[in-house]
């Protein structure tokens, strides 16, 4: 029985599959990564928005900025997210991290394999006032504004972490390709390695990046 003139060989057919199978190869991690910097740039967007709508808050309450923490009236989801929202009350956190998903609130790059209670973006808790009636400062407080962080990639906290020497407990996240994305207090965004983000009361930025100083 003779061979139709348009059907494959098995050996034809393998080359094709290995043809595909190595172009996979290639795409696949090169798709990966483009998604990641794509949703770091988005991440970086986020921020940025966070920052303006914190402006538009301080407008509003005697330039003041809102606050870390969560059991304080001033918390700064409570206060940030009805503005971004169209006056929609801050929804509350569930464990993974889904109840900000479509909101500038939600970091796209924030991955299922992140240890839950799971956080996007957490507000630098050392930025206050110390007064317990009312724990938020006013911008002008903060000396080198382009130098204080004041919001960033967050992994299991709505906080930047915990710097209270001798007590140090950084949850800045690196989930952008290794790299943190910070917002400062002046508005402006960085993307941070590791070791640029001040970890030790020895770095020469640790207050200036922590603090008000």
């Amino acid at each position: 029985m003779k061979r139709s003139e348009n059907a494959f060989t098995m050996i034809e057919v393998l080359a094709v599959i290995f043809v595909i199978a190595v172009l996979a190869a290639i795409l696949v991690p090169t798709t990966s990564k483009a998604l990641l910097w794509a949703g770091s740039i988005k991440s970086a967007s986020n921020l940025r928005q966070i920052g303006a709508t914190a402006f538009q808050y301080a407008a509003d309450h005697e330039n003041k900025i809102p606050v870390a923490a969560s059991n304080n009236p001033y918390f700064w989801l409570d206060c940030l997210y009805p503005l971004a929202s169209g006056g929609k009350p801050f929804p509350g956190f569930d464990a993974a991290g889904n109840s900000l998903k479509g909101t500038i609130f939600h970091s796209p790059n924030m991955k299922a394999t992140e240890a839950e209670p799971r956080r996007s973006y957490g507000w630098n808790g050392n930025l206050n006032s110390g007064d317990l009636s009312d724990l938020r400062i006013t911008l002008n407080r903060v000396a080198r504004p382009g130098q204080a962080a004041v919001c960033s990639d967050s992994i299991g906290s709505s906080a930047m972490g915990t710097v209270a020497p001798p007590v140090i407990k950084i949850t800045v996240n690196y989930r952008n390709a290794g790299r943190a994305n910070i917002l400062f207090v002046d508005g402006h965004v960085e993307s941070r390695l590791p070791d640029q983000v001040p970890s030790k009361i020895t770095d020469s930025d640790f207050k200036t990046f922590w603090f008000l100083k």
